[in-house]
């Protein structure tokens, strides 16, 4: 075996030697994830480099043990197992920064790769969060009626849900970067950073909660109020049909005026209920649009407009029947007064009659003197002058009587003793005049 041959074993030997050292080095100086993503970036560049320099190693091993070859060919024993030696360490450490390349690279690559997972679902997460700002930043839209309403309790219900769907996702993104940080120490993972990514989800979701309990409570509002005029609606129909049944009721006047008295207590007595709905129209209108807050005001004024010909029904009412028993009253004067001078009037014409009947008695005796039958004439004078004079009573009963007949009342009776007595007065006035 030739020196050179030894020589050129030894020169390749050392060349590879020195570049195993020189990308060990590298490897050594690029072994490292902390720090920030750029300087990932960089290192996970400069491994590649020293991936894809794995051909230039192998070239470099092939020519150590193409010289190596030809030393283990010669006889010196020494010189051989020298070079086996040699070529052992030489393997060994080909494997050794070839597996430390791998490694090394992978390594890098898998936190760069998880970072980058990781920055497309935060910058997502970030853009999810930004429209769910720009949503609730927007003013409430004052809507038309309750229906509406509780359809705009149900969308803000859905929000609120996804919202919450949401947080599986920011716990899987805040591990992440809790796993992130533990190999890259780069603030924008910290737990600073981790708690601001909280906080921003936690004012979102919050926001959120308070518009649906905002929401919620508009709808309540217009819902009660909803509730509270048909509750005062179907009690004015009620109270309505109550009145329209008292005044076609048969009784007595004192009977129907007690119940009337007690109904317009009632009745009076539920203004509190039409208050307290009017007190709840400024708040319903102000979380409703303009045509319905307009619709919420008509109901309020047609509820008090309806209470107040209910009021109106109770007074004119009992206002009538006032009347009637004040007619009533002066019915039973002037039938009193009438049946007095009715009785008054029979009780003369009786006497008249009486006078009549011994003053014909006297004149049937044979025996007559002319002073008796002068008493007689006068008697008879006296009953007809009588009797003349009464004539006006007797039209003053007949008067009475019509005025009677004005009365909703039944005069028959009374009808029936002044034809009687009008018939006696005439029969006694016949008699006197004979």
């Amino acid at each position: 075996m030739s020196q050179q041959e030894q020589q050129d074993f030894e020169k390749s030997l050392e060349a590879v030697q020195v570049w195993f050292q020189a990308v060990q080095e590298r490897l050594k100086a690029n072994d490292i994830t902390q720090g920030p993503r750029e300087a990932l970036e960089a290192r996970l560049r400069e491994t590649e480099k020293l991936h894809q320099m794995d051909h230039e190693g192998q070239l470099k091993m092939e020519l150590v043990l193409i010289a190596a070859e030809k030393l283990l060919q010669s006889g010196d024993e020494e010189l051989k197992n020298f070079t086996n030696t040699k070529v052992k360490e030489l393997k060994s450490l080909w494997d050794e920064t070839s597996t430390y390349i791998v490694h090394c690279h992978s390594r890098i690559e898998w936190v760069w790769l998880h970072w980058s997972e990781y920055l497309k679902a935060y910058e997502e997460f970030q853009l999810w969060l930004e429209k769910q700002r720009c949503v609730l930043d927007v003013h409430l839209e004052h809507q038309l009626d309750l229906k509406e309403k509780l359809w705009q309790v149900d969308q803000q219900q859905v929000v609120l849900s996804d919202i919450h769907s949401q947080g599986a996702l920011l716990e899987r993104l805040l591990d992440e970067a809790a796993a992130l940080h533990s190999r890259t120490q780069d603030p924008s993972v910290d737990p600073q950073a981790q708690q601001k990514l909280q906080e921003d989800f936690n004012d979102v979701r919050d926001r959120a909660k308070d518009r649906l309990v905002l929401l919620q409570k508009i709808s309540d509002d217009h819902k009660m109020f909803d509730s509270c005029v048909q509750k005062f609606q179907s009690w004015l129909l009620s109270k309505t049909r109550e009145l329209m049944e008292l005044v076609g009721q048969i009784g007595t006047i004192q009977n129907q005026l007690q119940a009337l008295k007690i109904l317009d207590d009632s009745v009076a007595g539920e203004e509190k209920a039409l208050q307290h709905i009017e007190t709840m129209v400024d708040c319903v209108q102000g979380n409703t649009s303009p045509a319905g807050a307009e619709a919420v005001q008509e109901q309020a004024e047609e509820l008090r407009l309806g209470w107040q010909r209910l009021r109106q029904g109770l007074c004119e009412a009992q206002d009538g029947l006032h009347c009637r028993l004040d007619s009533h009253s002066q019915y039973l004067t002037r039938c009193q007064k009438l049946g007095e001078d009715i009785g008054g009037l029979r009780e003369l014409l009786q006497g008249l009659d009486q006078e009549l009947e011994e003053t014909q008695e006297s004149r049937s005796l044979s025996e007559t003197s002319e002073e008796k039958m002068v008493g007689q004439w006068r008697k008879y004078s006296g009953v007809r002058r009588t009797l003349v004079g009464e004539d006006s009573q007797v039209d003053l009963l007949k008067s009475q009587l019509k005025e009677l007949f004005r009365f909703a009342e039944d005069s028959r009776h009374l009808s029936d003793d002044v034809l009687a007595v009008v018939k006696e007065h005439q029969s006694v006035k016949s008699r006197a005049n004979r």
